[in-house]
């Protein structure tokens, strides 16, 4: 189960379950590794339910565990300045994002935030994006995509560009850990360092 999670000897990997599923994707996995051993479906899911509302009351709140990384404030700022529209999109759920955004005193620096539901249910779905595009008012198309995981680069598919963060996480990810798909004519870039993220004229 700890495989199915993430867990490796050096820590939680980027693109393990943990990391880049949501809540009910998480769900799955956990029960599925439950029901390969022989637990019964039904019982799996509710077993894995429990087990992570456990760990949620465990871990709460979230936000201390999920420190604002160096340089992100920076870049915010130089992002409102530049009067760009800025959403934060997450497989996670909606009051964890706000909780987020509260505690690091972050609201003055996002035009929305976009966490999975029942309607959007996974990063990757295309709907996923188009909504979150749709509350700034503008196209997939027109928006640029940051983000330090394949689910990012697979949402970022149809937007002007990716930008790959490679310093968020021990061990540290590469860009073949981010990119999961042998030729793609999405632009891309990647950096290890936020202050190193440039606009562009």
């Amino acid at each position: 189960t700890l495989q199915v999670l993430g867990f490796t000897a050096d820590g939680l990997s980027a693109s393990g379950l943990l990391a880049v599923g949501s809540r009910q994707e998480t769900i799955a996995g956990v029960a599925a590794a439950a029901a390969m051993v022989g637990c019964p479906w039904i019982r799996a899911v509710e077993l894995a339910t429990v087990a992570l509302s456990a760990a949620d009351r465990q871990c709460s709140p979230k936000t201390s565990h999920t420190p604002l990384l160096p340089g992100v404030l920076g870049l915010l700022q130089r992002f409102r300045k530049a009067g760009l529209k800025i959403v934060m999109v997450s497989a996670d759920i909606q009051s964890n994002l706000e909780n987020f955004v509260d505690c690091y005193e972050l609201s003055a620096y996002f035009d929305g935030l976009q966490g999975v539901s029942i309607e959007h249910p996974s990063k990757t779905e295309p709907s996923f994006l188009q909504q979150a595009c749709h509350s700034l008012g503008i196209l997939p198309a027109q928006g640029l995509v940051i983000g330090d995981a394949a689910s990012d680069f697979c949402m970022a598919q149809g937007t002007k560009g990716f930008i790959g963060f490679l310093g968020g996480w021990q061990p540290p990810v590469s860009e073949q850990d981010i990119v999961c798909a042998a030729t793609t004519a999405l632009p891309c870039a990647f950096t290890k360092d936020v202050d190193q993220i440039q606009l562009g004229e």
